[in-house]
């Protein structure tokens, strides 16, 4: 399953939260997969190979290239209201309302427009507390 979402929506929560509930591995696209790609190709073995089994947390711009390579996986989106994504980045980056609101704001736009091609499995609303968070996670189906 691929895990997505916009910056601050609680998509490494979400995967945390599942693979230590379901004892599956945790694959962080950024951190594991992306240094070794180096062209499409790369891209689509690398993650061919391991789908399985495995929860992905992946940003929304390659949860969309992974619908658009036709591969047959999973995708939950991650939602969460603007307000609530710039206090957890204020709280994650130590920044001001000012700093996040400057920096995300552009980027936001755009990927909130991204969200719209993505065609998710699932969609799950972030915006209350972790406790029914964590219920709503429950509910999936792995």
């Amino acid at each position: 399953m691929i895990i997505t979402g916009i910056q601050g929506s609680g998509k490494t929560t979400a995967c945390k939260y599942l693979c230590r509930k379901y004892n599956i591995e945790y694959v962080s696209f950024w951190d594991d997969i992306r240094p070794v790609i180096k062209n499409i190709d790369d891209y689509r073995s690398h993650i061919v190979e391991c789908i399985d089994n495995k929860i992905y947390d992946m940003g929304l711009n390659e949860s969309v290239a992974m619908r658009l390579l036709n591969l047959d996986c999973n995708i939950l989106l991650i939602q969460t209201d603007r307000s609530k994504r710039y206090k957890r980045l204020m709280k994650r980056n130590n920044q001001s309302i000012h700093e996040v609101e400057n920096y995300y704001s552009t980027i936001f736009s755009g990927l909130e427009e991204t969200e719209k091609y993505l065609n998710p499995n699932y969609i799950i609303y972030n915006n209350s507390t972790i406790e029914n968070y964590c219920k709503e996670l429950d509910k999936l189906c792995l």
